[in-house]
């Protein structure tokens, strides 16, 4: 079950929605299993500092990948074979769109996709349009 709550005051730019713990796991969950249906064989799952290692370390460890760290300006290189890149959120596709270009061949999982941006193709099954997403190992 997803659970989230929303604070706005006036004068704030965009709503925020308070995201739980309950709700990281099922989102987790959830991209696990499409990660599995897939059948592609994944040889390391890559967290995106800062937002999308706690995702990927989830992940790693349901999936019995190793991981590694990947900073969004840096690149991995080819020793790493197939790669599933993790982001908590597709927001302003900036991020996503140097990763894809340092790394053609990887594939992305993202927990968040802002529905403005241009499609990608992704693990991941949450949209959220327009909206401040407070993650729970944010500070509030």
């Amino acid at each position: 079950m997803i659970k989230e709550y929303t604070h706005w005051e006036p004068g704030m730019k965009k709503e925020k929605v308070f995201i739980d713990w309950t709700t990281i796991d099922y989102l987790v969950d959830k991209i696990e299993l499409q990660v599995r249906k897939s059948e592609i064989q994944y040889n390391a799952v890559v967290g995106v500092l800062r937002g999308g290692l706690v995702p990927a370390v989830m992940l790693s460890h349901r999936l019995n990948l190793p991981m590694y760290i990947l900073w969004p300006d840096s690149e991995l290189g080819d020793s790493c074979g197939r790669i599933l890149i993790v982001d908590e959120i597709y927001d302003t596709g900036e991020t996503i769109q140097k990763l894809k270009a340092r790394h053609p061949t990887a594939d992305f999982a993202v927990l968040y996709h802002n529905a403005n941006l241009p499609n990608i193709e992704y693990y991941g099954t949450k949209q959220l349009l327009d909206k401040w997403i407070v993650f729970p190992w944010e500070k509030q």
